[in-house]
């Protein structure tokens, strides 16, 4: 059923969170199923003030299938295996609000594969970071590589965090970059890992990464790769000076 003028007029007041008052005081009569439905396709926050006679496992289904990121409202005892992965195939980040007895290897693989932003791994508990799903996550970016098991981490592995990585800048003290305030996932690479085709893959994607390169490579890396970064056409194309 479609909103009446007075419930869609009621909803343009709710942009942010400090509009939260407004939502403890709808009138009775535009208080309905589609109303809060809608709140909260809107703002993902809002189910927290869904009256409880419309909070049931269907309502909270229907609006984390509009926002998985809604689950961080819904209350634990709504919070189901169905409803729990509903929400991360809406949107991998939901991950965070997954009670921890309902997270499976097969919830938070999906969750890696629909992840938009940061480093979701870390909510994985160890017991569930199999090879599966630490694959799928430097899939996303190579930055999650810090929170793979030592045991997983493989060259195949490594080489495809690689591809999905790049230099992090970090602004030193003395007005530069320096070598210890930038980082690169590659960092994060066993060094009996940083063989050749770890490298190259590193500094393909970005050739600032050269710089995070064992030395025993580094001068064949830097030759062999001159006319792009030169060109500044690997990667990120950063060029980077280091102080």
């Amino acid at each position: 059923m479609a909103l009446n003028k007075r419930q869609e007029k009621w909803l343009e007041k709710i942009n942010y969170y400090s509009d939260k008052d407004k939502l403890k005081k709808v009138p009775a009569e535009l208080s309905t199923e589609e109303f809060w439905l809608e709140a909260v396709r809107k703002n993902n926050w809002a189910l927290e003030f869904v009256p409880k006679a419309f909070m049931t496992e269907a309502f909270c289904l229907a609006a984390v299938q509009q926002d998985g990121k809604a689950l961080e409202y819904v209350p634990d005892a709504l919070k189901t295996k169905s409803l729990c992965l509903a929400a991360v195939q809406q949107i991998g980040n939901a991950l965070q609000y997954v009670p921890e007895a309902l997270k499976t290897e097969a919830l938070c693989l999906t969750a890696m594969q629909k992840q938009q932003w940061g480093i979701l791994l870390q909510y994985v508990p160890e017991a569930l970071r199999t090879e599966a799903v630490c694959f799928a996550a430097v899939q996303k970016t190579g930055d999650m590589l810090q929170y793979v098991p030592e045991a997983l981490k493989t060259e195949a592995l490594c080489i495809e965090a690689m591809r999905h990585s790049s230099v992090t800048l970090h602004m030193s003290s003395m007005g530069g970059y320096t070598k210890s305030s930038t980082s690169h996932p590659l960092q994060q690479v066993p060094e009996e890992l940083k063989t050749g085709a770890v490298c190259l893959a590193a500094v393909l994607n970005d050739n600032g990464a050269l710089y995070f390169v064992p030395d025993v490579l580094k001068a064949q890396l830097a030759v062999a790769l001159r006319p792009a970064i030169s060109s500044g056409s690997g990667g990120s194309g950063y060029g980077i000076n280091l102080i």
